[in-house]
């Protein structure tokens, strides 16, 4: 009795031990960028300006709405899409369209254009600070972007976004200047938060290395709404 207990034990052991791996595995990130008509989010900006020899910044607020408007399919049989940018100075004024951007997925990218150039937004699958050239199809020269705290959750707008991903498209500090632009997106949403620096501090004087801004322009741009119409 005791023998076919033993053995009843070591085959349920081996039967366990060869059963798949039902952990679900990551997938490639294709939710951080996703493409569907009907979609939007609406953003509330604040850009913050340095003006030479003025000892006071100005500071604005503005708000930006992205709505993804429709779709067509290219010559090589790509799906891509059209998204409405539209923006307006306060909550109670109506949208104002200024431009149509496009933007498409592949299995390996997700690309969206910027002033007419087709950017790199991220890479998949995303993975922890593996670079890619986001300006591999522009005119515009190299630039090696990657991917930060991939899969964490983080608080943008009072809103908890349990999966997102930062793309850090530039981070470049000096004692003259700091050149920075971060973009986090969430899983499921897309864009939820946007960083542009572009500083030059203080040149001559006692004020050099002290983070002093003489001019340049600050941007930060978090997600206020969204869904899908």
């Amino acid at each position: 009795m005791l023998r076919r207990s033993c053995l009843l034990l070591c085959l349920a052991t081996a039967l366990w031990a060869c059963q798949p791996d039902t952990q679900p595995q990551p997938g490639p990130g294709y939710g951080y960028f996703p493409l569907e008509v009907g979609r939007y989010a609406e953003y509330e900006v604040t850009e913050t300006n340095y003006l030479l020899n003025q000892p006071t910044p100005t500071t604005r607020t503005y708000y930006l709405r992205e709505t993804v408007i429709d779709s067509s399919t290219s010559l090589d049989q790509q799906r891509v899409y059209r998204i409405e940018h539209a923006v307006r100075n306060a909550p109670s004024e109506p949208w104002r369209v200024d431009s149509v951007l496009t933007a498409w997925r592949t299995p390996n990218q997700a690309v969206r254009t910027e002033n007419g150039q087709p950017i790199v937004r991220m890479v998949f699958p995303i993975t922890e600070r593996t670079p890619w050239n986001g300006h591999v199809y522009t005119t515009l020269g190299e630039r090696w972007f990657e991917a930060r705290h991939v899969g964490t959750p983080a608080t943008v707008g009072g809103t908890l976004f349990e999966r997102t991903a930062t793309i850090v498209r530039q981070d470049d500090s000096t004692l003259l200047s700091q050149q920075r632009q971060l973009e986090t997106y969430a899983e499921g949403v897309g864009l939820i938060r946007r960083e542009r620096i572009a500083v030059q501090f203080c040149s001559a004087g006692s004020c050099v290395g002290q983070g002093v801004i003489e001019f340049g322009l600050k941007q930060v741009s978090t997600i206020s709404r969204y869904g899908k119409r």
